[in-house]
């Protein structure tokens, strides 16, 4: 008798829980028979299957924060990775290329689908911004008749950085989950390096055995512009001084010296990119670390500072005259038909003029979208003749970002997304000193000062909107804003609570 009530509490047991997965059982079978009659089908079959199962495992936030570091690896050298795949296997090739579009849907459903079963979602800054965006964006589409389905994919990647950071802010992370981050991030800084060196010894011939493609003729003395591991010298330089960020706020927290040659040594490094824009980075973050410290500080670090300079210039500071010439040479006085940047940033103002307060909608200018699918607005304002910008060689329409913006969501769409990353900027930094933490104190100036680095980048390429980036920039502040709204609730702060739920005790982002 209690064998047979054990049996009848199993079946009940089941029965309660088998309404929960009809859905799934219902899509199986559905494709199950939609398969049999198209190979295609079957592919797109196999595509939803694997989907609703990775958003099933999704629900649970702790497998994604347990997974990110690998996929942060995987993200960072998404390029190099995905051009060797496609020696072995063009479709494996693209399956790289469009890892963090596919991470962020999983991700997105899965808070999605825990927000309906009852979770309290924070962000009500990014949100509303994220709405405005899109509102601009479909309105100007909709007014220029743009297809739905190009003003849909160009919404996708204008916002996508922001989905990164909305769904990340949404998760809870401890002072150890921020500890096993930062060494993992200490070991990809450590490969970079090392492979930094061996491009720097080797050159050309290393290049070759990664398939590494980008040529560049910019080079001190025997020194060429390096790359490592990554296809193109920017993103090596761009990362080389995200690293040496988290070691300066490090120095700024802890006082410990060596941290602040560290944070030297990796700038040092990352200029070696010779990126104008990566120099750029340096010399304004240091500005603010420095107003951070207090003016009466600022002589402990001076000296370090003036060191590296006077190295830098000793060993370079004709070169980097050259750059700057070259610079305002390509970009401020160059006519539009020879300069794209300048002509993609002379006619996004001429849009911004001409459609004001709109832009010409999503996928219609300076972004992938457009250059896939050519826009006709190239054609309107007379710049697909310009070299980089036709249609017969579209290279460099996706090289800006703000005129991406201007562009296609108007003035209106470019101050409200100018203002919400300052206000992340500047959120950061004026909290990070209220944290108990060193840890956290260290990780939210460093999140602060990234936002800084990739606005002043910003001006001079698509940092925003392009992998590994603005993965790795929007997923640190992602993490920065959850670490500051749980120690917002822990402190009751004086904040106003308000999320999409409606009612919660986290602070207002």
């Amino acid at each position: 008798m209690q064998k047979q009530g054990g049996n009848m509490d199993m079946q009940q047991s089941l029965t309660s829980k088998l309404p929960k997965y009809i859905p799934i059982l219902v899509l199986t079978i559905f494709l199950a028979i939609l398969s049999a009659y198209s190979h295609p089908a079957l592919l797109y079959s196999f595509g939803i299957l694997i989907y609703v199962f990775l958003v099933f495992l999704a629900i649970n936030e702790n497998l994604i924060k347990a997974v990110l570091p690998v996929y942060l690896f995987i993200i960072l050298f998404q390029d190099t990775i995905a051009v060797n795949l496609e020696l072995l296997s063009p479709s494996l090739g693209l399956v790289a290329n469009y890892m963090d579009e596919a991470f962020l849907l999983v991700g997105l459903s899965a808070l999605a689908i825990n927000f309906l079963k009852g979770k309290k979602i924070i962000g009500g800054i990014v949100f509303a911004c994220l709405c405005s965006i899109a509102g601009l964006g479909f309105f100007s589409g909709m007014l220029n008749a743009v297809p739905f389905s190009i003003s849909l994919l160009g919404a996708f990647l204008v916002m996508k950085g922001l989905l990164y950071l909305f769904l990340f802010m949404n998760f809870t992370y401890s002072e150890q989950d921020l500890k096993r981050y930062v060494i993992w991030a200490k070991r990809y800084v450590a490969i970079v390096l090392i492979f930094a060196v061996v491009d720097l010894l080797l050159g050309k011939n290393y290049r070759y055995l990664l398939n590494i493609t980008y040529e560049d003729s910019v080079q001190r003395g025997a020194i060429h512009s390096l790359t490592s591991l990554f296809m193109h010298p920017g993103i090596y330089g761009w990362f080389l001084v995200f690293a040496g960020i988290y070691a300066l706020a490090a120095f700024k927290v802890k006082k410990e010296k060596y941290l602040l040659a560290l944070a030297g040594l990796l700038f040092l490094f990352g200029m070696l990119s010779f990126r104008f824009k990566a120099m750029m980075a340096v010399l304004v973050v240091l500005a603010i670390f420095y107003i951070l410290k207090g003016y009466k500080k600022v002589l402990t670090c001076l000296l370090p500072l003036f060191l590296v300079l006077l190295f830098f210039s000793l060993f370079a500071g004709s070169f980097i005259n050259e750059l700057t010439s070259s610079t305002i040479n390509n970009y401020v006085t160059a006519d539009i038909y020879d300069s794209a940047r300048k002509a993609l940033y002379v006619i996004a103002y001429e849009i911004g003029i001409t459609n004001f307060p709109f832009g010409e909608g999503f996928g219609r200018y300076g972004g992938f979208i457009s250059k896939e699918y050519y826009s006709p607005v190239y054609y309107e304002y007379g710049i697909n003749v310009t070299y980089g910008l036709s249609p017969d060689f579209p290279s460099f329409i996706t090289d800006t970002y703000w005129p991406h913006i201007v562009g296609e969501i108007g003035f209106i769409g470019a101050t409200i997304v100018a203002g919400l990353y300052s206000y992340l900027a500047v959120r950061l930094l004026k909290n990070y000193s209220k944290m108990t933490s060193d840890n956290i104190k260290i990780f939210l100036l460093f999140a602060g000062l990234v936002m800084v680095q990739a606005i002043v980048e910003s001006l001079g390429e698509p940092i925003f909107n392009g992998a590994p980036q603005n993965v790795f920039i929007f997923v640190s502040l992602g993490i920065a804003f959850s670490l500051l709204s749980r120690a917002g609730k822990v402190k009751n702060s004086k904040v106003a609570p308000w999320t999409l739920a409606g009612q919660s005790d986290h602070p207002k982002e």
